[in-house]
């Protein structure tokens, strides 16, 4: 959670818990801590002591990189913040004579000390590329959760029995790699050998990263879903 601002105080430790994302076990104790390493990217932090192990820290982000290196500019900072880079996503794909169903998904986990959205599409057109990492919560407190929320214009998904994160529903924890919780609805065109069929699909979501007493984020996104059956095979 963010740092006091002022008139609070706050402490070279206070600024190292905020970059680490959580305090010392119970015996340990901060060495070196180093306001110029606090301030300025790709320099020591500071060392800690955890049981009988020294570990030496660099985390990134800082309020301001350039000298004095002030500790009144970590007034209020917070170190755990949130990038999109991507929340356009679309599939789409065509046969000629066979229903098609796809589950396109998006995977969120804690990885290397952020929190990761991956997208996976599943159609022949999909966009952006299967595994792009599209949302990331760089340096957050252990224990969030995620939730979801959507609204759909067209025919909509027709299941979501796939989905570890339920639709509109209550809050799954997020899990550290190699495991994930995933949204991933269904969605048919319908139509079969000789039949037509179609899904046409705008679906605005949302994952919502929540703990309690930490800052509350938000991934919006538009997932757009075109899939035809043409039904020829009887032609």
């Amino acid at each position: 959670m963010p740092l006091p601002s002022s008139p609070n105080q706050i402490s070279m430790s206070d600024i190292a818990v905020e970059k680490k994302g959580s305090g010392l076990p119970s015996g340990g104790y901060w060495q070196n801590i180093s306001l110029y390493g606090l301030s300025v990217n790709s320099v020591t932090d500071f060392s800690y002591y955890n049981g009988d192990s020294l570990i030496t820290a660099d985390y990134t982000g800082t309020p301001n990189s350039s000298a004095p290196y002030g500790m009144d500019e970590f007034r209020g900072w917070s170190a755990t913040s949130a990038t999109t880079y991507d929340n356009t996503l679309s599939e789409e794909e065509y046969a000629p004579d066979s229903n098609i169903i796809i589950r396109p998904q998006l995977r969120v986990m804690y990885l290397n000390g952020n929190i990761d959205v991956n997208w996976y599409g599943q159609a022949n057109a999909s966009s952006p590329a299967s595994g792009t990492l599209v949302y990331r919560i760089t340096n957050p407190a252990s224990g969030y959760t995620v939730r979801e929320t959507n609204t759909q214009t067209g025919d909509g998904p027709y299941s979501w029995s796939y989905s570890s994160i339920p639709e509109n529903g209550s809050a799954v924890s997020v899990p550290n790699s190699t495991f994930y919780q995933d949204w991933q609805p269904s969605f048919e065109s319908a139509g079969s050998y000789d039949d037509e069929g179609t899904n046409s699909t705008v679906l605005s979501g949302n994952l919502i990263f929540e703990k309690s007493g930490e800052t509350t984020f938000t991934y919006s996104f538009t997932l757009e879903v075109d899939l035809e059956t043409a039904g020829e095979g009887g032609l």
